[in-house]
């Protein structure tokens, strides 16, 4: 069975360990933003504190199916739920590292007719 998935609108990305040509994108990358504050209150994340990161609210088309992470911009991610990017709780308070996704399953086939006539039908 196929299907498709989509990362919902309850992720808050951190990229993280980005160059400075993400700083054009529609992105947080400011000085202030979330993501500095958990690489400055965490140490799995010491290797990031001084290099460029960025923070958004997941959900809608760009983020609809991908987190892209690329040489050329950043090079890791990380996902917290229900994280709203205004919020003053201390990092230690935050929700555990995850990721929702929404798994959607393809539509059936409808059964092929010929001249009006289901035949794959017994009657």
């Amino acid at each position: 069975m196929s299907g498709s998935a989509t990362v919902t609108g309850s992720n808050t990305i951190f990229y993280l360990n980005c160059t400075d040509s993400i700083t054009g994108s529609p992105l947080n990358c400011s000085a202030g933003n979330l993501c500095h504050v958990y690489a400055n209150a965490t140490d799995g994340a010491s290797a990031c504190r001084n290099t460029t990161c960025c923070s958004f609210k997941a959900g809608g088309s760009t983020t609809a199916h991908r987190i892209r992470l690329r040489p050329e911009g950043c090079k890791a991610y990380m996902s917290f739920l229900n994280l709203e990017l205004n919020t003053d709780q201390p990092v230690s308070e935050w929700s555990p590292l995850s990721l929702e996704l929404e798994w959607v399953t393809p539509a059936a086939a409808p059964e092929p007719t010929y001249g009006g006539r289901n035949y794959l039908k017994t009657d």
